[in-house]
This record gives C-alpha cells, sequence and structure tokens, in this order.
C-alpha cells in the first residue's frame, strides 16, 4: 500500500551517469541529448562546449524553461558570453555543471515540478 504520492512517476529521469554515457529511466544515452521530465530525451547537435553554438539553442528557447542545465561532461567548462547573454535575455536561466551535478540537479528540480531542460554533453568517442 502506498502512503504518499510519488510526484515523480511518469518523468523521464536520470539513473546512472558515467563517463560517455547516461542512463536514463527511458533507456541509455551515448550521444549528447536535450532532456525534458515529461517530453523525454531528444539528440542534441553538440558534444562539447566549444561546439556549442546559439543555434543550438533554438528548441530551448522555444520552450521557454525557466532554468536550463547545462551538463559539460566529465569536467565544468563555461559557454561564450554571447550565448550566456542571449539566454539571459530570453529570462532562461543557465547552470553549468558536470554531467554528475547536472543530473542530481534535474532529477531534483523535475521532482518538484519546476520549468527545467537539461543539456548532457557526452563526446564521440574515436
Amino acid at each position: 500500500m502506498q502512503l504518499h504520492l510519488n510526484p515523480s512517476a511518469g518523468l523521464h529521469l536520470v539513473r546512472q551517469v558515467a563517463p560517455g554515457r547516461v542512463v536514463l529511466t527511458s533507456g541509455d544515452w551515448s550521444q549528447s541529448f536535450l532532456l525534458c521530465p515529461k517530453q523525454g530525451p531528444r539528440a542534441f547537435p553538440a558534444a562539447t562546449v566549444a561546439d556549442l553554438a546559439e543555434a543550438h539553442f533554438s528548441e530551448v528557447l522555444a520552450e521557454a524553461p525557466d532554468i536550463l542545465l547545462l551538463g559539460t561532461g566529465t569536467q565544468l567548462q563555461f559557454p561564450g558570453a554571447e550565448l550566456r547573454a542571449r539566454l539571459m535575455a530570453a529570462r532562461v536561466g543557465l547552470e553549468v555543471m558536470d554531467n554528475a551535478a547536472c543530473a542530481r540537479t534535474f532529477n531534483v528540480l523535475a521532482g518538484e515540478s519546476r520549468s527545467v531542460m537539461a543539456i548532457f554533453l557526452l563526446p564521440v568517442s574515436p
């Protein structure tokens, strides 16, 4: 018998993060992806912070989340000032962190029904 509500039921959440791989409740990813708690993951074209361009964020800006989490792999790396300024102008908060921290933060915010999206950058293995 369940005695409390589970607000995260039916959400796409992160179960595990490893270098080059992220395991979600809905499957494994070994390439970069954009994650929404309700809509699930979608492929993201950039593999590293150096690959990021403003054009990559049109989908994010169209959905206008309150918070965008950017997981930059195993190490913290910040995107260029132009990209950060564009997100700020669109009133989308950007939080940059490594993929493990991004997963933990995403799960908490999604569980609180916050308007959040996350990008997990996963470099392509040679």
